[in-house]
């Protein structure tokens, strides 16, 4: 009974979660925001990506990181350069080799994030983020 309730918990939790998301897309439309989402296995993620695929009102488009990736504005401006998004989801953000350079480029052209990009960017946040 006890682990019932326990999923049941975890699973309204999660719903909640996507809710708070679908309202951020669509309350930043037009502006930049980071949203940094915390998912705790690859499936949920990949269900939860699923359900937002299904319930958004805002088309948005996603973007996989691949291990080697070294510069993480550069890499979104090319993804999104002839088409700029109403979203953006990045994901495999885990799995870049160098992502403490990664995340150093990031934070240092963080005002260049900015002006180039009119619209939410959502991305997993990573244990070693102090927000």
């Amino acid at each position: 009974m006890v682990n019932s309730n326990r999923a049941e918990d975890v699973t309204a939790e999660n719903e909640r979660s996507l809710s708070t998301l679908l309202r951020t897309i669509a309350r930043f439309q037009g502006s930049f925001s980071l949203t940094l989402v915390c998912c705790n296995y690859a499936s949920l993620r990949y269900a939860m990506l699923e359900k937002l695929r299904d319930l958004s009102t805002v088309e948005y488009q996603e973007l996989v990181l691949e291990p080697a990736t070294k510069i993480l504005h550069q890499t979104i401006l090319n993804a999104v350069q002839e088409q700029p998004p109403k979203a953006l989801i990045v994901v495999g953000i885990e799995s870049v080799v160098a992502l403490d350079d990664l995340l150093a480029g990031a934070n240092r052209s963080r005002d260049q994030f900015k002006q180039d990009f009119a619209f939410p960017v959502i991305t997993k946040k990573l244990s070693r983020w102090k927000i």
